[in-house]
C-alpha cells in the first residue's frame, strides 16, 4: 500500500504551525533526545528497530500542509527510514564525547519544514564497542515528552527483540494521533469550550502585563529565541520532605514544587500577581497513552500572593489554581489566546513569559540546543536520589549567573518552607548567610587609607620626592619635571594671591588643553581656591550662565580667547601677560575646603553646579592607584568633564607623567591612538573608545571606560589591545566615580562594580 491521506490538524499542530510561519528556522520547538543502546549491537538492528516504530505511529510518518484554509495532517502510508551512521570508537574517550556533544548540537538546531515529512530525524552514533547512541530530533507539533518515553521504550524492546530473536512484546496500538485530533474537536464542539472559556475570561481578567523580574539586559523590540540552560540538582532528603508536606496538605509534589517557584517569583519581580505557565500531558484516556503525538496543553496559572501569606497558605492558593485549571484544561491554549485577545507585544509570548513543569519521568532525556521558549522556564525531574533542576531562560535577558543565583534562591526556598510551613513568604531567604553577609557588609566594607592632605599639597610633596622625573610632556615633546612644575606652580599661585584669591575663591578657568593648563588649576589650588573649568566651545549664553551663578572673582584665560568670552564677567588673569607686582603669600586650605566647581547639564537641561572638595578626589585618585595602578596617564578629557580631574592626579599623584593632548585628539582616531602610545593608563567614555578603538597602540597595560553603558562588544575589542579594561561608575556629585569593575576577557554582561573606598 503506498500514498498518503488527509486528516484534521489538533489545535496544538494549528498553534505550532503558526509559531512555525513566524520564524521558521527557529529550532526552539524541537524535542532533542540522545537513546543509549549498551551492549554489543549494529547498525542494521537499530535501523530496523527504527523501522519499526516507524511503522506503528502515524505521527512519525506525518508532515502538516494547508487544505481549502484549514490545516491537515498529511500523513505517508510509507515512509522511507534512514539512519546516519557516526563512527567516534577511533578517538579517546574525552574528544569523543565534545565530537558527540558538537554533533547532537548540530542535529538539534537544523530546522524542519513542517510541509516535508518526517518531521523528526535520528543519528547513530557508536561512541565504543560496547555504546552505541541515537541523537533524536523532533518537532513538538508531532511529539511531546510522554512521546519520548514511549518512543525510547519501544525502540529498545524492538532493538532487544531483534537481538534475542524473538518477538517484541508491545501493546496494540487502539487509536493513531489522527483519532485524537478528531476527537478533540468533536469534543470541544459540543459546549465543552464555550463553557470552559467563560471560566478563563474572568480567571485571567486584567492579567498583568510583565513579571517585573529584574534582567540583565533590555528587553529587546522583538523577542527572539536564543537560550541557554542552568542543571543543577535537589537532594533526596529535601524532595522526600516536600513530598511529606505536600501530603499533610492534601496536595502533590508538583503544587509544592510550584509554590515555591511562584514564591520566588513574586520575591524578586516584587509582584503579588503571578503567573506562569505549564503544560498538562493531555492523555485523559487510556486510548491515549502509548500513542506518540502532540498531546500538550498549556494551562494557565495564576495565584494571588497579596497579604503576605505563610507558605502553608500560599500551598493551599496554589492547589486551588491547579484544581481549578484542571478542570477547565480542555480549552486549547491558542483558543484561549483568540478569545482573550491580549495586548500583542512582539518582546513578549502571550499570556505568561515563565514556565514551570514537573516532568513525568525519571530521568531528562533531552538536551538543550540553544534556544528557550520563554524569558524563563524550570522543569522539574523526579529522580531516585532527589530531583533534577533544568532552567531554560533567554540569554537576551539573563546571563547565566544570574539563573544560578535564581536557582540557589529556589533550593533556599523550599528548604526553609519545608523547615517552617509557617513562614510567609516575605522572609523567605532568597541567599545564603555567606552571600547576605558579603551584599550588606563584604562589599561595603570600604575603609582604606588615604593621605590627609590637598592635592595640591600631594604634588608638591611628590615634586620633592622625584625633582627630576617628567611630570608632564605634550605629544610635541616639550616636557616638565616635577621640580620645574612646582616652581612654575609655586610663582602663579603667589600671583594669584596677589589678585585675590584666598580660601573658598572661586576661579574660573578658561584654557586650551595645554601644559598651562596643568600650572594654572594647581596654581589656583596652590593659592588657596577652587576651579571652575569653562570649556572655551561653550556657547556664549552657558558661559555667561555658569560665571553668574559661580559667582566666580577671578577668570584666568588667555589674550586669544578672551575677546571670545561673555561681556559680563568677572575680572581677568591673562596668562600670557600677568599682572605686575609682588607676588602674595598663598593661604593655607585643608581637605574640606573645595577642590573644584564643575556645572553639569542638570535633569532640567540648565546647568547645575556641583561643589567637590579635595578630599574627595585624594580618596578617589588613591583608590584608583591601589586598585587600578598609577603611573603615566592621558589627559584627553575637556576639563569640563569632572574625569578629567583622574586623569591628572593620576600619575601627579602616582610619581607618573601626565600626558596632556591637544583639544582635537579625541575627534581624530589616529591622533588619538598616537597620543596614547607609551602611557600605561587610558580613560574614554564608550562612546569616544568606540572611534578610537582600532587606533589604539597593542599592549596598552590599561583602559578606564565610564560616564555611558559600556557595550559588551566594545568591551571585548578594547580588551584585544588593553592589558585591562576597567568599567567605573558613578555620578558627578559622589566625586567622579562611586564603584570599579574589572571586565573580564568573556563578559557577556558589563557589571558596575564594587564602592570606591571610603564610600
Amino acid at each position: 500500500m503506498t500514498g498518503t491521506y488527509v486528516l484534521p490538524a489538533s489545535y496544538a499542530q494549528e498553534r505550532l504551525w503558526f509559531l512555525a510561519r513566524l520564524d521558521p528556522d527557529a529550532p526552539a520547538h524541537h524535542v532533542n533526545a540522545v537513546i543509549e543502546l549498551p551492549g554489543r549491537s549494529d547498525p542494521e538492528r537499530c535501523l530496523d528497530a527504527l523501522r519499526q516504530v516507524v511503522r506503528r505511529h502515524e505521527t512519525l510518518r506525518t508532515s502538516l500542509a494547508t487544505e481549502d484554509g484549514d490545516l491537515v495532517q498529511v500523513v505517508r502510508v510509507d515512509l522511507p527510514v534512514t539512519l546516519p551512521c557516526t563512527d567516534l570508537r577511533g578517538l579517546p574517550p574525552e574528544r569523543a564525547e565534545r565530537e558527540f556533544c558538537a554533533l547532537a548540537l548540530a542535529e538539534a538546531r537544523r530546522p524542519f519544514a513542517l510541509d516535508r515529512p518526517p518531521l523528526w530525524r535520528a543519528r547513530l552514533v557508536r561512541m565504543s564497542d560496547e555504546l552505541q547512541r541515537i541523537v533524536l530530533v523532533v518537532h513538538h507539533a508531532v511529539f511531546d515528552a510522554r512521546s519520548g518515553v514511549v518512543f525510547t521504550s519501544e525502540l529498545k524492546e524492538i532493538h532487544d527483540a531483534l537481538g534475542q530473536g524473538r518477538e517484541p512484546d508491545l501493546p496494540e496500538l487502539p487509536i493513531q494521533y489522527a483519532d485524537y485530533a478528531a476527537w478533540q474537536r468533536e469534543h470541544l464542539a459540543g459546549g465543552v469550550l464555550a463553557g470552559q472559556l467563560g471560566y478563563w475570561r474572568e480567571r485571567l481578567a486584567g492579567l498583568p502585563g510583565d513579571t517585573g523580574l529584574p534582567t540583565d539586559r533590555p528587553r529587546p523590540a522583538t523577542r527572539g529565541h536564543a537560550g541557554d540552560e542552568y542543571a543543577r540538582t535537589l537532594p533526596g532528603d529535601l524532595v522526600d520532605a516536600l513530598e511529606e508536606l505536600a501530603r499533610r496538605r492534601g496536595a502533590t509534589l508538583f503544587m509544592v514544587l510550584l509554590a515555591g517557584f511562584k514564591a520566588l517569583l513574586a520575591r524578586y519581580g516584587g509582584q503579588d500577581d503571578v503567573v506562569v505557565g505549564s503544560p498538562v500531558a493531555g492523555r485523559d484516556l487510556p486510548e491515549f497513552e502509548p500513542v506518540i503525538g502532540m498531546f500538550v496543553n498549556t494551562l494557565v496559572l495564576r495565584t494571588d500572593l497579596s497579604g503576605d501569606p505563610s507558605f502553608d497558605e500560599l500551598l493551599d492558593r496554589v492547589r486551588g489554581t491547579v484544581l481549578e485549571a484542571l478542570d477547565h484544561a480542555d480549552v486549547p491554549f491558542d483558543r484561549l489566546v483568540e478569545a482573550l485577545r491580549p495586548a500583542r507585544d512582539p518582546s513578549r509570548t502571550p499570556l505568561y513569559q515563565v514556565g514551570f513543569n514537573l516532568l513525568p519521568m525519571d530521568t531528562r532525556g533531552q538536551f538543550p540546543n540553544g534556544t528557550a521558549q520563554h524569558d524563563l522556564g524550570l522543569d522539574v525531574v523526579r529522580t531516585p536520589s532527589g530531583a533534577g533542576l533544568y532552567f531554560e531562560y533567554s540569554t537576551e535577558l539573563y546571563d547565566a549567573d544570574t539563573v544560578a543565583r535564581m536557582a540557589e534562591a529556589y533550593r533556599l526556598v523550599l528548604e526553609a518552607a519545608v523547615a517552617d510551613p509557617g513562614i510567609r513568604v516575605s522572609r523567605l531567604p532568597l541567599m545564603t548567610p555567606e552571600r547576605e553577609r558579603q551584599l550588606l557588609t563584604g562589599w561595603n566594607a570600604t575603609a582604606a587609607p588615604y593621605p590627609a592632605g590637598t592635592l595640591h599639597e600631594l604634588v608638591a610633596e611628590q615634586a620633592a620626592r622625584t625633582p627630576d622625573e617628567v611630570a608632564l610632556r605634550d605629544l610635541a615633546g616639550g616636557t616638565l619635571t616635577y621640580a620645574e612644575l612646582d616652581e612654575r606652580v609655586r610663582a602663579l599661585a603667589g600671583r594669584l594671591a596677589a589678585a585675590g584669591v584666598g580660601a573658598e575663591t572661586c576661579v574660573a578657568l578658561c584654557l586650551p588643553r595645554d601644559a598651562e593648563l596643568v600650572v594654572a588649576l594647581l596654581a589656583v589650588l596652590r593659592a588657596g581656591g577652587h576651579y571652575l573649568p569653562l570649556d572655551p566651545a561653550y556657547p556664549a549664553e552657558r558661559l555667561s550662565y555658569i560665571l553668574a551663578d559661580s559667582g566666580a572673582r577671578l577668570l584666568i584665560t588667555t589674550s586669544r580667547l578672551a575677546g571670545d568670552l561673555p561681556a559680563d564677567r568677572p575680572p581677568v588673569f591673562l596668562l600670557d601677560r600677568p599682572p605686575e607686582g609682588p607676588p602674595a603669600t598663598p593661604v593655607r586650605v585643608g581637605p574640606d575646603n573645595l577642590a573644584y566647581l564643575i556645572y553639569t547639564s542638570g535633569s532640567t537641561g540648565r546647568p547645575k553646579g556641583v561643589e567637590v572638595p579635595h578630599r574627595g578626589v585624594v580618596n578617589l585618585v588613591t583608590d584608583v592607584i591601589r586598585r587600578v595602578g598609577g603611573g603615566s596617564a592621558l589627559l584627553m578629557t575637556s576639563l569640563s568633564f569632572d574625569i578629567a580631574a583622574l586623569e591628572i592626579f593620576t600619575p601627579l599623584l602616582s610619581g607618573g607623567t601626565l600626558v596632556v593632548a591637544p583639544d582635537d585628539t579625541s575627534r581624530v582616531p589616529r591622533q588619538a591612538g598616537r597620543a596614547a602610545e607609551g602611557v600605561d593608563l587610558v580613560q574614554l567614555t564608550p562612546s569616544v573608545a568606540g572611534l578610537v578603538a582600532g587606533h589604539l597602540p597593542p599592549g596598552l597595560p590599561r583602559v578606564i571606560l565610564g560616564g555611558e553603558p559600556l557595550p559588551p562588544d566594545l568591551a571585548a575589542r578594547l580588551l584585544k589591545v588593553a592589558g585591562e579594561l576597567w568599567n567605573f561608575y558613578g555620578p558627578t556629585e559622589t566625586t567622579i566615580w562611586s564603584t570599579a569593575y574589572r571586565v573580564p576577557r568573556d563578559a557577556t554582561t558589563i557589571l558596575i562594580g564594587t564602592p570606591v573606598a571610603n564610600t
